[in-house]
């Protein structure tokens, strides 16, 4: 089973994937048939076709990649990662991410402003992320997120443009792909329960 954690920075998508990855992910193994590395190969075909046709249509996007496009190639194959790890991981125990798909779109600057602009771009962008992934939409507020950023990390700091962009786009994704909606603006025992409540339901679904 593969579980995908995304959400604002600060909402604890790595301490808790790495917590439970620990205790329910002992068993799992990576598959490397040639099965799983084509499935990869051919979503990120789809992902990379979509990006072409939105550079060459989109002046706008097409100049925000022009500004870093070491950067931009660099995200790209950080995306075909993201799809060989899921579809290594498909049929092998449980294993979280805490980067994946839906985080991926919000990290590079240029898609992220092409999805926001054009909804039938992101609605399409939507359709290509793979059904069998459970999804789990760590939820909270820009100014906690901003707090416990700044806890973690008082040198790193988020703009709220960034944030809330990041924030338009979960939103509009937990809609139109099946999350579960988990507040993590609690204690850390109470987000990992109610976790572990879901995976024991989609365990048996």
């Amino acid at each position: 089973m593969y579980i995908e954690f995304y959400g604002l920075p600060g909402t604890g998508k790595t301490t808790l994937s790495d917590l439970m990855n620990k205790s329910l992910n002992v068993n799992a193994r990576w598959n490397y048939s040639p099965i799983a590395v084509l499935k990869a190969t051919s979503s990120y075909s789809k992902f990379k076709f979509m990006i072409a046709g939105k550079f060459f249509t989109d002046f706008q996007f097409f100049k925000d990649v022009m500004k870093k496009p070491i950067h931009f190639s660099a995200f790209l194959k950080g995306v075909f990662v993201r799809f060989l790890v899921l579809f290594r991981h498909e049929k092998s125990g449980f294993f979280i991410s805490d980067h994946g798909l839906v985080q991926m779109l919000s990290q590079n600057d240029a898609l992220r402003g092409a999805l926001l602009r054009d909804r039938n771009f992101l609605m399409k962008m939507i359709k290509l992320m793979p059904k069998q992934v459970n999804y789990v939409y760590l939820k909270t507020n820009i100014p906690h997120s901003i707090k416990r950023v700044l806890k973690r990390e008082k040198r790193h700091k988020f703009s709220y443009e960034f944030l809330s962009e990041c924030e338009k786009l979960f939103e509009i994704v937990k809609k139109h792909r099946k999350s579960k909606i988990i507040y993590a603006n609690k204690s850390k025992s109470s987000v990992v329960r109610e976790i572990n409540t879901f995976l024991g339901k989609a365990r048996h679904e």
